[in-house]
């Protein structure tokens, strides 16, 4: 039942996988301006959409199989920033739509829906967070020896007071090995909550091609399936893609490439033979991007999620109110392993997040 619990709960996506405890002053080199807005910016969105394949082994190499997921399938981000000075926080909502195929080898999720949310309030000073409050609604699958099972979940943190809590509110006779509440154990230190991932990476001035950053992220979730109240290690190591361009979705992108560093048409090159910002096919765009790969521990397979971060000089500004973006994740990827028999065990399942809607606004 915890490897059920792992692959249909943790595992499902990263993003709620790795849920938040304990605040407190985070010594790391953030940006005084947020890569995500001017001083006076106050709301941005970003919308993916989400694949999930299956893992098949063909000649001895991992591959992509069948698509799992529909069209539906949606991760969406919205942070909404506000107050000055050590006042300054931000509100992050996010919402994960996971709508499965109903073929065979989506297996126990073939048809189901199912839906996680959360939402973050963390300091845009120091980074630390301050509540965090998540739920999970998971359809009811049926396990291997025909039982029900629902793991379904709210869970609640406040990092100053170090406390948190989840709850099972469908619990069945196959989980009932778990408590239907519990208060989950967490340990004082700097550490952030998981939806800030991305809006933590983008913040660290010095996250650029050749440098990497380590930071402590502490799960409520799996604290309570590992019954540890440590926090996970997470070191973040960006690289230089090998082919520069990353592909974004969407029609949104062509109210912002026009407004790119170079207000002109762009060029696959420039001058000095360096790489555009981006390039155009056809009604296709893509950005030149960086890769940031996320090693969790030395403990679990990988390296396993890889975000596509754009490069950090590349500047978007909208033309609706100016307001500027930098390093924006157009892209995301994960695997799944089976951990039954270890950390290196098969691939399962691989995770495909890609931009496909973008907005941003000033504040007042």
């Amino acid at each position: 039942m915890i490897r059920k619990l792992t692959i249909t709960v943790i595992c499902v996506a990263l993003m709620f996988s790795l849920a938040a405890c304990a605040g407190g002053q985070a010594a790391a080199p953030f940006g005084t301006e947020h890569p995500w807005g001017a001083a006076t910016y106050a709301y941005e969105r970003c919308e993916y959409s989400v694949k999930v394949f299956e893992r098949v082994k063909i000649d001895g190499k991992w591959t992509d199989g069948d698509l799992l997921t529909t069209e539906e399938s949606y991760f969406c981000q919205t942070l909404n920033a506000s107050g000055a000075g050590k006042n300054a926080v931000a509100v992050v909502d996010s919402e994960l739509a996971m709508e499965w195929a109903d073929n065979k080898a989506a297996g126990e999720n073939a048809g189901k829906s199912d839906r996680l949310s959360g939402t973050v309030t963390f300091s845009t000073v120091a980074m630390a967070p301050i509540t965090s409050e998540k739920s999970a609604e998971y359809d009811t699958r049926n396990s291997a020896d025909g039982k029900a099972y629902n793991n379904s979940y709210r869970l609640w943190a406040d990092y100053d007071k170090l406390t948190s809590r989840i709850e099972f509110p469908k619990k069945t006779d196959a989980t009932k090995d778990y408590p239907k509440e519990k208060d989950i154990s967490m340990k004082p230190g700097a550490k952030f909550d998981n939806e800030q991932l991305f809006y933590l990476l983008r913040t660290y001035k010095n996250l650029i091609p050749g440098s990497s950053v380590s930071f402590n992220i502490n799960s409520v979730v799996e604290n309570y399936v590992r019954n540890s109240g440590s926090p996970v290690p997470v070191t973040g190591a960006a690289y230089d893609l090998a082919i520069p361009y990353r592909p974004v979705g969407g029609s949104f992108f062509k109210d912002y490439a026009p407004f790119l560093k170079e207000e002109k048409e762009q060029k696959e090159e420039n001058d000095d033979g360096k790489p555009g910002d981006y390039k155009v096919s056809g009604d296709s765009y893509s950005v030149r991007s960086m890769a940031v790969i996320l090693r969790l521990s030395v403990a679990e397979p990988g390296p396993a999620h890889i975000l596509y971060m754009t490069a950090p000089d590349v500047k978007l500004k909208s033309g609706e109110d100016g307001a500027f973006t930098a390093k924006l994740i157009v892209g995301y990827e994960y695997t799944v392993y089976d951990l039954s028999k270890g950390a290196t065990g098969d691939e399962l399942f691989r995770y495909e997040y890609t931009l496909r809607d973008y907005s941003t606004k000033r504040g007042a």
